[in-house]
């Protein structure tokens, strides 16, 4: 129901996405306009008692994009089979234009199934770069996969145009530099599906926003500003904060695990690390990486560790990043690997 949207250029067997004992289909569009023209797009369709009860792309079961103009996402599609083993089919698809690092140097996308089908999931446990003008996260196993640049995962959600992002152990917020809006999510699913509650702050102009469970940070890149809440209903409020001076200045992302804190720089991509919050405060026993990962906007961590400690005493698997004009923090977007488009039924997905 497209011009040139080319629905069909690639169909499939999925598999059984959805575990209900009915095999799936899925179909590429390579020239599919959903936000960004020539984006291309992927529908998986349901199978059930009666067959696929619609192939009205607007009803599909999911919908799956590269939110990037003319990666034309769709050019193969095809089952995967049960690549991660929970029981659920998988499937994969083809973009051979997307960019990623290169201009048109392709890629292909591995999206995981579960029991309502293709979805968006994530976990506590990832470390993600984030760019805000497309929504894509970057994800690492660790510090020291993004330090050596190796095993990285690429994803993209709706979250496009906020400034920090953080977790502070019990919600998920996103913030906006330009509003002041803040929008808190009770889990990180919810994050990714959209699920949230908006709140309006007079905390406007700050560029990172960052948590260790204990107390809560807004970050300033032109000043090195640092300001302290004990709680997020006290960030919501503007209540009891404490305003902490800082040399930290024209740093991109502000981000907490636990006790240890880390900067993040987009031109050079250094990764400044300290051992406390005192320590950031004072620049004090602070570690200097360098990474290869420039270009991207924010940093922040998880706050739920694994039992082995990992590089400089950041836990393996735990940090993640977040936002363009500065900003924060982290998720782990997905259950799948290699995934850069929006996953989701078609009918309540967030345009682009």
């Amino acid at each position: 129901n497209q011009l040139g949207a080319q629905m069909g250029f690639s169909v499939s067997g999925a598999g059984d996405v959805n575990g209900d004992g009915y095999a799936d289909v899925i179909v590429g569009a390579l020239g599919y306009d959903s936000g960004e023209p020539g984006e291309g797009a992927a529908f998986v369709f349901h199978g059930s008692a009666s067959g696929v009860s619609d192939g009205n792309p607007l009803t599909a079961a999911s919908q799956l994009e590269s939110n990037q103009v003319n990666a034309q996402i769709g050019s193969s599609v095809s089952g995967a089979g049960d690549v991660n083993g929970d029981g659920f089919a998988d499937v994969i698809v083809g973009a051979p234009a997307y960019d990623s690092g290169e201009p048109g140097d392709g890629a292909a996308f591995i999206f995981h199934g579960s029991a309502s089908g293709i979805r968006e999931s994530c976990a506590n446990d990832a470390l993600l770069l984030y760019l805000q003008a497309t929504g894509t996260f970057l994800e690492f196993p660790s510090l020291a996969n993004l330090i050596a640049n190796s095993n990285e995962t690429l994803h993209l959600t709706p979250h496009i145009g906020w400034d920090g992002l953080m977790s502070d152990g019990s919600s998920w917020v996103l913030y906006g530099s330009v509003t002041g809006q803040i929008k808190v999510f009770d889990s990180c699913d919810d994050l990714l599906a959209d699920i949230g509650v908006l709140h309006f702050t007079v905390h406007t102009n700050w560029e990172g926003i960052a948590s260790d469970g204990t107390r809560r940070v807004l970050y300033d890149r032109d000043s090195g500003s640092i300001l302290e809440f004990s709680s997020l209903a006290d960030l919501l409020s503007n209540a009891n904060g404490t305003l902490n001076t800082s040399p930290h200045i024209g740093w991109e992302g502000l981000a907490s695990h636990g006790s240890s804190w880390a900067l993040y720089d987009r031109e050079s991509g250094n990764v400044l690390e300290f051992p406390t919050f005192g320590d950031l405060l004072s620049n004090t026993n602070g570690v200097l990486n360098t990474t290869p990962r420039t270009g991207w906007d924010g940093m922040g961590a998880g706050l739920s560790p694994p039992a082995v400690p990992g590089l400089n005493g950041w836990p393996l698997a735990v940090v993640a990043w977040g936002c363009v004009v500065g900003g924060v923090f982290a998720i782990r977007c997905r259950t799948i690997s290699e995934s850069a488009a929006q996953a989701g039924p078609a009918t309540n997905r967030p345009p682009g």
